[in-house]
């Protein structure tokens, strides 16, 4: 779930423990059952809260002989939920998960303070929370396993007026199109900053 509340209650039901225990038969090896399957644990590893029972129920041993898999929507659920968990061995990614890592407010002081002109983040990703939120969530994932830091606004607590400084100080602006973008003075402000 990309709820953290129902994240937490499927996770401390074992719903996990079922998934590996799918992924091992046939029926969890078709398809489009298997990138449901990697998905949904990679939807649950993005909150930390998760993390520990994620491993008590062997979720990093089952998603291995996926990381190299054929089927690139495979291998990024899997990398992307390693990844997550802080499993992943690509120095890269854990270079710009580090990285992006940065607490919100950490990149916010630094924006207003002395490393003026100084990059933050590769991408800031831009969006709509009730429109694009998963998009977005996915998208990130992507880019730190490919080696981007990037700034994603979910754990942002500070003032958002910094946004459009933080905004000014990345190297490039991922604005994801929906229909309601346009009806948030935050996602226009963000867009503006960028130029």
């Amino acid at each position: 779930s990309r709820n953290k509340e129902n994240a937490l209650r499927l996770t401390f039901k074992d719903v996990p423990q079922y998934i590996v225990m799918v992924l091992s038969k046939h029926h969890g090896q078709q398809p489009n059952v298997l990138i449901h399957l990697l998905t949904t644990l990679l939807n649950l590893a993005t909150h930390p809260e998760t993390h520990r029972q994620l491993r008590h129920q062997q979720v990093v041993p089952a998603l291995q002989p996926y990381i190299d898999a054929p089927d690139m929507r495979a291998r990024d659920a899997a990398q992307g939920c390693l990844l997550q968990l802080k499993e992943w061995k690509n120095e890269s990614a854990q270079a710009a998960m580090a990285q992006s890592a940065t607490t919100a407010g950490e990149a916010a002081a630094a924006a207003g303070g002395s490393g003026e002109g100084k990059v933050l983040y590769d991408v800031f990703l831009s969006h709509k929370r009730s429109d694009a939120k998963d998009f977005a969530r996915a998208l990130y994932n992507l880019l730190l396993l490919r080696g981007y830091t990037t700034f994603l606004d979910f754990e942002y607590r500070e003032d958002l007026n910094q946004l459009g400084d933080i905004v000014a100080r990345c190297k490039n602006l991922i604005f994801i199109l929906t229909d309601n973008i346009f009806k948030s003075k935050w996602c226009i402000k963000e867009l503006t900053a960028a130029f």
